[in-house]
Parts: C-alpha cells; structure tokens; sequence
C-alpha cells in the first residue's frame, strides 16, 4: 500500500516554497507531487527573456539592444517556456529530493499534471532509490563451488604436478556470479529495470545500423520477434543490475574501498595525455573509483 507524506520547503537563495507532496510505490520506487508557484514560473520566465535579449539580434536593431516584446516574438513564448519548465522543475525536484531525504540513484520520469500559463504548475516526478539486497551465505556457496570444483573426475583427466594445485579451488566468474544470483534476494525496481532494458537495446540498435543493417532485417536474421528481443534483454538487464547490487553490498559489507592514491597511481600510468587530462574531473574520477571497488570486490570473492 502506497505510503504518502507532504512537506513544504524554501530554500536559501529564493523565497519561494514548493509543495512536495511524496508517495511510496512497490520496490523502492517513489513519486513526488510537486506544486510550483506562478511567481517563481513569472520571474523564471523574465529572467530567461531577458538573457535572451542580450543575445538576439532582431531586423532593425543592434544585438542586445531590442525590445523584449520583440524578442519574445521572434523567439516564440513556447521556446522560452521550454527553458522555464527545466529550469524550475529540475530546481523544485531537486529541493523536494533533500527535503524529504531522498536518495535517487536514477533521473525522474516527469510527468506534467497541470501546467496553466497564468497559475501554479503542478508536476509529478517519478525515481527510485537504491533496492534493498539480502546476500544469503555466498561465501559459504562459494566456497562449496570451489570445492566441488577441486573433486577430481575422470573426465578432466591426470594433471600434471605443476597444474595439480592451480586447477584446483578455481571456479570461473560466471560461477561464481551464478552462486551469487542463487542465494541473494534483490527486487529491482521496474522503471530502473526498463531503463537498464532500453539502454541495452538501444545499444544493439546501434551496432546494428552501424554495419547496415535495420533492426527488423536483424530480427528476422535471428528468428526473433521484437516481443522476444524485448524480453531477452529485459532478462539481460535483470541479471546486470541484480549483480551490480549485490557486489555493491559485498563491498560495503567487507569495507572493500578505493583510496585515493590508488586512483593517483592509475592517472599516473596513463600515458594518453587525453585520456589523463579527462581523469582530472571529479565525475571521471569517481567513475574510476566505482570501476576500482568492483574489481577489489571480485577479487576478493575470488580468493574466499
């Protein structure tokens, strides 16, 4: 049953207050009922006009110096309002996110409610926050694997002294990921699951295009239908985002972390001036770190 909780909030820069009235769905996900006032929407809307005067250059007059009225004529108010909507709606949901305590791990679906020039706005944002994950006993599961992998049979024939000890206790890491998936409970959350599905299909589209091909001439190639490839890859996307979770659980649980010298050390040996030059950011860098804990991660379910 949905959970519902209302909160108005103001913030530091600006006098006006958003209504956000906050619903809880199935897995995690929520939605965010956010009121917008007209005079924030009024002063959003002059402020982006005027920018857009200092930029526009109208017949008969030098850039900057038109009237606003023409201005607005030539650009058009639905072009402006454009600007108005990612403006004030980005703003309103981001405060209505910290005013709740809100933790997204995906960009919201917005969904205009009711939008009236000359009145409040009132949109409705969608997300979800990270799934709640439960690991069972992987190491114990991984460790069993290991050792019913290390039980000779016949068919893997007599080894040699020297591969005796490095064949045994080595599952593959499609194993051990399997294991992982069969004693881990995770729900993830739908709309994430088809974001994940879209991105991956999209994907494909690509590659397809890219050696000249359509997507149906790909389907009937692979005696597929398109309900088929869509549920193929929604499976994919399952499988990816389950496993995503669960290593993100071990680390933390182990408190398998990235320090920063270890990302110095791999900028440092970076040879591509490019690529070195692209590492300085924060997000590149943080990328690195995320790349870096699942590999520690691995690793470390590896040597269990």
């Amino acid at each position: 049953m949905a959970k519902t909780t209302k909160k108005s909030s103001q913030t530091k820069t600006q006098t006006h207050v958003h209504e956000a009235k906050l619903t809880w769905l199935p897995d995690k996900t929520f939605e965010l009922e956010i009121i917008i006032p007209q005079d924030e929407i009024k002063k959003t809307y002059e402020d982006i006009l005027a920018e857009a005067v200092k930029t526009t250059t109208v017949k008969g007059f030098r850039k900057g110096k038109a009237p606003k009225n023409l201005v607005e004529q030539q650009i058009g108010k639905a072009s402006l309002y454009e600007e108005v909507v990612q403006h004030v709606v980005t703003h309103a949901y981001f405060h209505a996110v910290k005013q709740h305590n809100l933790h997204p791990i995906m960009n919201p679906v917005v969904t205009p409610i009711a939008m009236p020039e000359d009145k409040d706005w009132i949109v409705k944002a969608s997300a979800c926050e990270a799934p709640e994950v439960k690991l069972g006993d992987y190491k114990g599961a991984i460790k069993g694997l290991k050792a019913k992998s290390s039980i000779w049979t016949p068919d893997k024939g007599t080894p040699k002294p020297e591969e005796k000890e490095a064949e045994q206790s080595s599952p593959s890491l499609d194993e051990i990921f399997d294991e992982l998936l069969k004693n881990a409970e995770v729900e993830i959350p739908k709309m994430l699951l088809e974001q994940e599905a879209n991105r991956l299909l999209t994907q494909l589209i690509d590659q397809v295009q890219a050696v000249g091909m359509t997507i149906q001439q790909y389907l009937e190639n692979k005696g597929k239908t398109q309900e088929s490839l869509r549920a193929e890859y929604a499976q994919a996307a399952r499988k990816t985002l389950q496993l995503e979770f669960i290593l993100a659980k071990i680390s933390q649980e182990n408190s398998i972390a990235v320090t920063d010298k270890e990302i110095e050390d791999i900028v440092a040996k970076n040879q591509d001036p490019y690529a070195k030059k692209a590492l300085e950011s924060q997000d590149q860098r943080a990328y690195l770190a995320l790349i870096l804990r699942k590999q520690k991660t691995i690793d470390f379910l590896k040597s269990l």
